[in-house]
Formats: C-alpha cells, structure tokens, sequence
C-alpha cells in the first residue's frame, strides 16, 4: 500500500512512549502530565519563556481555561488557586501505566484513564477521584521538530463506555499560538465514538505539514488538543502510546479512521481482528464531510431526511468513505442497523 511503501522516521516524544513506563506507577510518577504552561485556554497560546524551557521530551497538560469543578478560573497555572492544583495533580495521578496491552504476543504497556463517575473498570486502573470540567488533553512534542517537514501523528484508543459520543474525538494540531502549521487543507479531524465499539480499539491518523513561523518563539512546541467531550467522563479511556513520525507525502490530511489490530488481555485473546470484524460491529461515523462505514455486512444505503436515497454501496470495502455533495441529516442503514449522521 501507499502506506507501508512511504519512508517514515519516528520523532516521538519520549513522554508519550507508554510502553517504556513502569506498569502500576502514575502519570504524574512519570511526569507525561505538565504541572506548567504559559496559557492552555483553547487558543493553545505559550509565552516565550514557556517555549524556550520546553524540552526533548514533550507531555500531556490538561486544562479549558477553567477550574476542575466549572467555575471561573484561570487559563495560566500560576494563577489557579491550591485548591484546584491538588484536583488538577490528582487527575494526573489517577491516570495510570497498565500492563495490559497485546502487539501480538508480546505484552505493552498502555495508559488508562477511569472517570470519576463511571462505574466501569479496567485491571490496575486508578479510579480519578475528581470531575474532569472539560475533558481536553493538550499533547505536546517539544521543540525540536524540523521545519518544513511532512509528519504523520497515529493514535489508537479504546472508550469502554455505554452512551454514544457524538464528536467525541476533535482533534487539532496547532502550534503554539497557531503558528507553524499549514491549515490550507484542514489539519483537523472529529469522530463520533458509538457505545457499540467499547469491546474495540480504534485507529486514527492524520498528517500535516509544519511550516516556517510567522514568529519564532512561537512555533515550538507542537500541540496537539484531543477534545473527547465528555468521553473522558463516562467510562474507561486506554490509549496506546502515540506515534508522531516524518513522512515523504501527506496522505491524510483530514485523517482516517480505521479499527486498530491492536488487543488488550480483558478482549479475548484468541478472537482475531477478522473475527471481531464479522460480528456484525458496523462502525458508522463522519469526519470532514465524509461518512465512514467499516466492517459493513450488508450493502449500505444512505438517505436524505425526507427519505430520498442519496447513495447506495452494493458491496462495500472495509472500509468504505462515502462523500455526498450535500450537507444536511442523514440516515446510514447497513442490514439491519440504522444510524443518524449530521454533514
């Protein structure tokens, strides 16, 4: 594929390599969560000096401009009072390293997070004692990214949730202040999560293209803001560790959503990815004005609201993108499941 034939070289930030971490410590433990930041807010802007003492190993910081219970805060750490600082750190240190991660048959460690009011779990998983107000994780690269260089970010999770999430992955890479990073064709990407998936691990990957800045104190670090709406606060969220890689051509730059190969050990392991495929799973989703169908098992019909078929796929793909020229509500029937979807 046009995939496995593109070079790539892993730039990864070592903070956000899960598997090299000791299962049962915290992420506060293994300091991928930043305590500091010039300014999160949702504009991801950063102070020269907070640019300047960034280093090699990149992080995670969560924070909207508020404080951890909704009330209004501050968007700069120095100022949010003591008292959302412990609920911030125990956030941070109810995220946990897991050994329960499956490449194959060799064990990997993965990164788990438990809301505070779910009452899923996962094994050695740390339950957050707090409320997350928004639940938005700002991942950040460091600073020594090459410039005008073509990157490819992969991130794979897995929602052990029972309610749907409509836009429960927006994803946006940005740099610091929105310097640095070519926007001309959208670099950013949002999913639905559906309950229905809880027993799967998904699959996105978008790429861009990281420019001279128009100020350079600015561009470095790289952000990237997963919004999960409130994902991260209606069950169990496991993330693989990212992989952040530079490639010779862009592929997707609105990203692709696909099923991940990956396992962990609570999935039965002699189930292969085939035979979760065949279980009648069908994933239904948009991003960027495309409907996305995978695994469908049966032909795929799409209708307008007023009951028009708008588009047919006799015998669909894997995966199957399917782009209307229209934006509107429509509804997806695959066999005997129907789905709502808004363009």
């Amino acid at each position: 594929t046009a995939v496995s034939m593109s070079a790539q070289t892993d730039v990864t930030p070592k903070n956000w390599k899960f598997y090299d971490m000791e299962a049962g410590t915290s992420a506060y433990e293994n300091n991928i969560f930043w305590e500091e930041w010039g300014s999160t807010d949702w504009g991801i802007r950063t102070s020269t000096d907070f640019v300047n003492n960034v280093g090699e190993d990149g992080g995670i910081v969560y924070a909207a401009g508020t404080n951890l219970d909704g009330s209004a805060g501050s968007n700069n750490y120095a100022n949010i009072d003591e008292a959302n600082r412990a609920a911030m750190k125990s956030v941070y240190e109810a995220a946990t390293i897991v050994d329960a991660g499956r490449n194959g048959t060799e064990k990997e460690n993965i990164l788990c997070f438990i809301a505070s009011g779910t009452d899923k779990t996962f094994p050695g998983g740390t339950k957050s004692p707090v409320s997350m107000y928004s639940a938005a994780f700002f991942w950040y690269t460091g600073k020594n990214l090459q410039l005008d260089k073509d990157y490819r970010l992969t991130f794979e999770f897995r929602a052990i949730t029972d309610n749907s999430v409509a836009g429960g992955v927006d994803l946006g890479v940005n740099g610091a202040d929105y310097y640095g990073i070519d926007t001309e064709n959208g670099y950013t990407f949002k999913q639905d999560v559906q309950a229905g998936l809880k027993d799967r691990w998904c699959k996105i990957m978008i790429d861009f293209h990281v420019t001279n800045p128009n100020d350079a104190t600015n561009v470095f670090p790289l952000v990237i803001k997963w919004y999960f709406n409130s994902l991260l606060e209606q069950g169990v969220t496991l993330f693989r560790s990212p992989k952040l890689e530079i490639i010779d051509a862009i592929e997707y730059a609105g990203g692709k959503f696909t099923a991940s190969d990956f396992s962990d050990v609570t999935l039965e392991e002699e189930t292969s990815v085939n035979e979760i495929n065949a279980q009648n799973d069908v994933i239904i989703a948009t991003a960027n004005g495309t409907i996305n169908v995978i695994d469908a098992n049966a032909p795929i019909e799409v209708y307008n609201i007023a009951g028009a078929k708008v588009a047919t796929v006799a015998t669909p793909s894997t995966v199957e993108a399917i782009d209307l020229d229209m934006n509107g509500v429509f509804v997806v029937k695959v066999g005997d499941k129907v789905q709502k979807v808004i363009l």
